[in-house]
């Protein structure tokens, strides 16, 4: 029987280390879904998925000008610019490198702002001295 990943998002312990009620709530209602059954709890440090304005200004700015310049599509960009930074690993199955981080959703907020600063002088020294903005200065031009 496979048994879905259960995730709160986000919990925080008081100070004597209780869960609020509704946390444990959730929890113990989904442990009911699989009563007599081997189950492994997990406690990390909670990871915000990098954001929505992140991604937006990514696939505005930066990604549709390197795939111009490379004469390709958004995606291969977007994918030799995430190997660029984060490495490459083979991959079996298809026979080619891959970047080790193949999707900006697999980033957090803190890596994102690290592969925008990245990116910047990587793609003009790279690319020909294209210049891509910042996401500032590409939030005051795209809501004007």
């Amino acid at each position: 029987m496979k048994i879905p990943d259960f995730s709160l998002s986000r919990v925080q312990a008081s100070a004597e280390g209780r869960l609020s009620d509704q946390a444990r709530g959730s929890i113990l209602a989904y442990l009911r879904r699989y009563p007599d059954v081997d189950l492994d709890v997990i406690i990390r440090q909670h990871r915000e998925q990098r954001s929505l304005d992140q991604n937006s200004y990514m696939h505005a700015e930066p990604f549709p000008k390197v795939a111009e310049f490379m004469g390709g599509t958004i995606e291969e960009a977007k994918l030799a610019l995430m190997g660029e930074c984060w490495g490459w690993k083979f991959c079996a199955l298809s026979g080619r490198e891959m970047p080790v981080k193949p999707s900006t959703s697999s980033m957090t907020v803190e890596e994102c702002s690290y592969f925008i600063d990245w990116l910047i002088p990587w793609v003009a020294e790279h690319c020909g001295g294209l210049q891509i903005m910042l996401p500032d200065e590409w939030a005051r031009t795209s809501a004007a």
